[in-house]
């Protein structure tokens, strides 16, 4: 069963027999973003032979081998309100923009899923047999996710994955942190975006997306690296961290997402990003 929900009134959500469910949507969707305010960090020029070094390590770094589908088992950490969120369960994303978070119970079952497929969110509250559904352009979803993170950019940001550009594009300067270098990147959907790359590992450390007056939309910091993939019974280091936090944005709290195993970029079929409802559900429709 699906009800139409319009408008800037959301009446589900002053439910209090739905506050549960909308608090663990609030979580679910500040995995993908959450946060608070953050200054921007101060870049120094750097000299000719310091700029060509850095624009060389961009080279290295877009040209290696990209992660463009993902399956990973998490542990997801929520701090905010005062309050503390944890949960276990599986990430499945793939670089055109499709998402697939669950949070699982102790026997592996779903309780709660977040699908995103482009441009269509789908959210299931397994336990209550209800959800919510609607574009991902919608004025619902722009609450929590600003209109410049699509689902193709956050995807990159999850990944670590540097933007694509050339390099006359691209401007560096030497950071606070010692030996780190950052890029900008022009902007995009009104947003540019910046990347904190250690100079001597190659490793991204860090990425903002800042908006044209100067405030931050989102911040991802990265650590742990290399990732471990399991293949074929077989280990193997893989250019991706293992803990992302995730701040800035529209919401306030602090997300960290620790990535316990991550599985061959192949296991990830088309199939897992179709929900079927079942019809006793009842879903709302959001715009």
């Amino acid at each position: 069963m699906t009800r139409q929900l319009s408008g800037k009134k959301y009446a589900f959500l002053k439910n209090r027999k739905k506050n549960s469910q909308y608090t663990v949507f609030l979580v679910l969707t500040c995995v993908l973003l959450a946060g608070c305010a953050h200054r921007i960090p101060l870049r120094r020029p750097l000299g000719r032979e310091g700029e060509n070094k850095a624009r060389e390590l961009l080279t290295a770094i877009q040209q290696r081998q990209k992660v463009d589908a993902l399956d990973a088992d998490v542990t997801v950490t929520w701090s905010g309100y005062g309050r503390k969120i944890h949960f276990s369960g599986g990430l499945q994303a793939v670089a055109s923009g499709r998402f697939r978070l669950s949070a699982l119970d102790p026997l592996g079952r779903p309780l709660f899923l977040l699908v995103v497929q482009e441009s269509t969110f789908t959210f299931l509250d397994t336990r209550q047999g209800s959800g919510y559904t609607g574009p991902v352009d919608s004025d619902f979803l722009h609450r929590y996710i600003p209109a410049s993170v699509t689902p193709a950019i956050l995807f990159s940001l999850v990944t670590a994955r540097l933007p694509d550009m050339g390099l006359d594009k691209v401007s560096v300067g030497r950071g606070d942190r010692k030996g780190s270098l950052w890029f900008t990147f022009p902007s995009r959907n009104n947003c540019r975006r910046l990347a904190e790359v250690d100079a001597g590992r190659g490793q991204v450390l860090r990425q903002m997306l800042v908006d044209g007056s100067e405030n931050t939309v989102v911040d991802f910091h990265y650590d742990g690296y290399p990732a471990v993939k399991t293949s074929s019974g077989k280990e193997e280091s893989v250019m991706l961290p293992t803990i992302v936090r995730i701040e800035g944005g529209l919401l306030p709290g602090s997300t960290v997402v620790r990535f316990d195993r991550v599985y061959p970029d192949h296991d990830v079929p088309d199939s897992l990003f179709t929900l079927a409802v079942p019809r006793y559900f009842t879903i709302l429709q959001v715009k």
